[in-house]
């Protein structure tokens, strides 16, 4: 009991234990280890797995991981890998993390004092985050991930970082009794078995119904999930949506990511965004804006576009229609067209050769290599299914779109690419 509390009982909170950044000998890499990468950085680690040199059979595993999955990653966070003593974690954290580019864009979006990243795992979205934040908290339930974290941020030099010691997502913010700017979170998207999940509440942890004690410690929470998540279900099941970024790279569809505040208005907004060699601004508008949109539908002309994947993802097809004055071919086939090229367009642009019936002498009669890029648009059929009832052959240069038309007609737009989205 403490004194000056005149009989009553006072209970100090449960003083919460962290972690600081230090260089882990434990876990380092060895000289002798670090040379050994380097003199066969360009091998394949099934040849490397069987090299003599390294005699000690747990030595050999764990140069492999490292070696392996340096491979695996190295488009996918390239400056991180810069850092020779950045240690990769084994299992999925490494496989779920965020690639340099979706991070970097999350840190554009953000800034504050302190952020909470309750779910860390290899702590690639709080490094960057961190650039926009003077302090940072992290979580991560397992022992093993904490000291890489805590390792690595020391290579990373992050020292205004502290890592809550022996406390999963649920417990901390059970626990935590002060403020911040931000509470980040990742939830892990695997069951018990290890497959696969992407509903909100197979996710760990289940952030609908952590919701209420997330908002007491921060008016403002990110989430990042699975681009397969159902934008318009998830927002109706979180509620407090003021944003929804819908995040593409090189034309694939990487991540979701929901920005939640308290006090958030009753509509969201949702913000389709390409990022790559190529990227252009941000598509943003309100679902009302598409409900409310006029179908504009109409027969191909000269040039034929397809949305990039964010665009497709987020949906906004008569409003995407509506706003640069281009007809669909189709309400449902998604694909729009002009007479004269749209340099701007947000997606791959294409010049039409020909728009043809969809049978295979039809298709032969213009490929004489029998090769073409095919897609499907509102077609009831399957590319592999397609590829063989047309024995077409993968590559060259020409385009096939089996789609339906304005008139409700089943055919083939026949293109060659062209326009600053070529890629």
């Amino acid at each position: 009991m403490r004194s000056g509390m005149r009989g009553k009982l006072y209970f100090a909170p449960f003083m919460i234990e962290y972690i600081r950044p230090a260089f882990d000998p434990e876990i380092a890499l060895t000289a002798e280890e670090l040379k050994f990468l380097s003199d066969h950085a360009g091998e394949d680690p099934k040849v490397l797995s069987l090299h003599s040199g390294i005699k000690d059979a747990e030595q050999r595993l764990r140069l492999l991981h490292q070696f392996s999955s340096r491979k695996k990653l190295e488009d996918k966070i390239p400056a991180l890998l810069k850092h020779v003593q950045f240690i990769i974690p084994p299992g999925i954290s490494a496989e779920q993390s965020s690639s340099e580019r979706t991070a970097a864009y999350k840190s554009s979006l953000f800034r504050g004092k302190r952020m909470i990243d309750l779910t860390a795992g290899m702590g690639v979205d709080a490094f960057y985050l961190s650039q926009g934040f003077e302090e940072i908290i992290l979580i991560e339930a397992q022992e093993g991930l904490r000291k890489i974290l805590a390792h690595n941020y020391h290579v990373f030099q992050r020292p205004a970082v502290r890592i809550a010691k022996d406390m999963d997502a649920e417990t901390f913010v059970t626990q935590y009794a002060e403020k911040a700017d931000l509470i980040y979170l990742d939830p892990a998207r695997r069951d018990v078995a290890g497959g696969k999940v992407v509903k909100l509440s197979d996710c760990s942890p289940d952030v609908v119904s952590l919701l209420p004690k997330l908002f007491a410690i921060s008016n403002r929470v990110v989430l990042k999930t699975s681009p397969l998540l159902d934008i318009t279900q998830a927002c109706e099941q979180l509620g407090h949506v003021k944003n929804v970024y819908v995040v593409a790279v090189d034309q694939e569809c990487k991540e979701l990511i929901f920005h939640l505040e308290a006090d958030a208005p009753s509509t969201y907004q949702i913000h389709a965004v390409q990022l790559g060699h190529q990227t252009g601004e941000a598509f943003s508008f309100y679902p009302e804006e598409e409900k409310a949109a006029v179908l504009n539908i109409g027969a191909p002309q000269k040039y034929v576009y397809e949305a990039h994947a964010a665009l497709m993802k987020a949906g906004p097809y008569k409003l995407l229609s509506e706003r640069l004055n281009m007809p669909q071919l189709h309400q449902h086939t998604h694909l729009y067209t002009s007479e004269k090229w749209m340099e701007n367009f947000p997606g791959r642009s294409f010049e039409i050769i020909d728009v043809i019936d969809a049978d295979k002498k039809a298709i032969h009669s213009i490929l004489k290599d029998k090769k073409a890029n095919l897609s499907i648009r509102n077609f009831p059929s399957t590319v592999k299914e397609l590829r063989n009832k047309w024995g077409l052959l993968e590559g060259g240069d020409v385009y096939l779109f089996a789609c339906t038309f304005d008139d409700e007609r089943k055919g083939v737009v026949v293109a060659k690419k062209g326009g600053v989205f070529s890629d």
